[in-house]
């Protein structure tokens, strides 16, 4: 993974005192040159993501947030599921299984067929409902697979049911 780290010159004063032991985060050794080889790929991706996020403006990644919630809804209610939130937020959907759904297949069908990963409930929610996140850039052709591969693993699944 990729961190963004900014060190202050209180940081850098206090690190210079400091007898805590300490390896990664050893300020010290990176104050003149990365210390180590940087993970080139992962920083032209986080490039790439500044730049997408500029293009969007002020404001824009919400609305990008709410369009995706909206979408997901849609597909939801359109196929007959109910949404487990009262009011929904933009970054997961909740959705209440329907009687005789089995979560887990469910779940398994996306990954294996579709190479989509949904998350279950969580404690008592377990088996009850399942969860779509939609945080994170996803284009337009990801939400319409993601759409079309929700409605096709579904439709199986309550065929079996």
């Amino acid at each position: 993974g990729l961190g963004v780290v900014a060190v202050g010159s209180r940081a850098w004063e206090r690190a210079a005192v400091s007898t805590s032991p300490r390896f990664t985060w050893d300020w010290a050794s990176y104050r003149e040159r990365v210390p180590a080889t940087p993970p080139l790929s992962l920083m032209h991706q986080l490039d790439a993501s500044l730049d997408f996020m500029e293009s969007l403006g002020p404001g824009g990644i919400y609305e990008r947030r709410a369009k995706t919630a909206a979408i997901i809804r849609d597909l939801i209610e359109r196929n007959g599921l109910e949404n487990y939130a009262k009011r929904p937020g933009n970054s997961i959907t909740a959705v209440l299984a329907p009687e005789g759904l089995d979560i887990a297949a469910f779940r398994r069908r996306l990954e294996e067929e579709y190479s989509i990963s949904i998350a279950g409930g969580q404690g008592k929610l377990g088996g009850k409902i399942f969860r779509i996140g939609h945080v994170g850039h996803l284009s337009d052709e990801e939400i319409e697979h993601f759409c079309e591969s929700f409605e096709k693993a579904l439709a199986a699944e309550l065929r079996l049911a």
